[in-house]
């Protein structure tokens, strides 16, 4: 068990050197221009999206003030990112 736990590692780190396969901590959002269909209130505003909180409970959430009427109809919120530049990921 220990030897193929070994030979995984050696193997990832030697994909990882060549850039095969890695994943990183980027975050390319906090450099976006952040356009939103509406926000709640100041305290869930499009600024929320890329405050770089995630996960944390009543933080970092940007919620709209869409309104679903008792027949359904919606209009669905959304949330656009936009650069100045091209982004590597």
């Amino acid at each position: 068990m220990k030897i193929t736990s070994i030979i995984t590692l050696l193997a990832i780190c030697c994909f990882a050197g060549q850039r095969a396969v890695i994943a990183g901590p980027g975050n390319i959002a906090p450099k976006a221009k952040v356009t939103v269909s509406s926000s709640l209130d100041h305290a869930h505003d499009a600024g929320r999206l890329t405050d770089g909180n995630a996960r944390l409970r009543n933080t970092g959430e940007w919620v709209s003030d869409v309104v679903m009427p008792y027949w359904g109809d919606i209009k669905y919120p959304w949330v656009e990112l936009t650069w100045e530049q091209e982004q590597y990921i």
